[in-house]
């Protein structure tokens, strides 16, 4: 039965496929992000809250996580960032919906993102102000979220010149 072999491409499943190969390429670069700073850890933090009778969920709970929850929030970021920007991996999947080559095909409408959406705005229609528009729109939310992540990472992220304990 020919078509078989890319039915994972059709448009029920456009989204999950292209999440799933999204996660997949991003994890390894995360993971060894999350690896270096959990091997950053002083292991005396860890023996001392053993030796003061802190069991395992204890040490991870007010230990490891608040110390990194610098490495968290850089994830965030990236991740929030490269979320926002996703546009590669619909591209490559679909050969862009233009044109006529062995990979193009009409890009499902479950995958229509922002910047898919201004790609076909500034090359397909022709429509440079719009699209131009759309991106610093673009620009404005990522500015407006990581900004509100950064007001909000002084109740949540610790780092070694915290000087919170001293203020009462």
């Amino acid at each position: 039965m020919p078509g078989i072999a890319t039915q994972w491409l059709g448009n029920a499943l456009a989204m999950p496929s292209v999440s799933a190969i999204a996660t997949w390429t991003s994890v390894g670069a995360g993971s060894v992000i999350f690896l270096a700073g959990l091997q950053s850890i002083p292991a005396d933090l860890e023996e001392a809250a053993r030796i003061d009778g802190a069991g395992r969920f204890n040490v991870i709970r007010f230990v490891t996580i608040p110390l990194m929850t610098p490495i968290i929030f850089f994830q965030l970021i990236l991740g929030l960032i490269s979320g926002l920007q996703a546009f590669i991996f619909p591209m490559l999947i679909y050969g862009g919906g233009v044109g006529s080559g062995i990979n193009a095909q009409p890009i499902p409408q479950s995958i229509n993102l922002y910047m898919i959406n201004t790609f076909m705005q500034i090359f397909t229609k022709q429509r440079f102000g719009y699209g131009a528009a759309l991106i610093w729109m673009l620009f404005i939310v990522v500015l407006g979220v990581t900004g509100v992540l950064f007001f909000t990472s002084r109740y949540w992220v610790f780092s070694d010149n915290d000087t919170r304990q001293n203020k009462k």
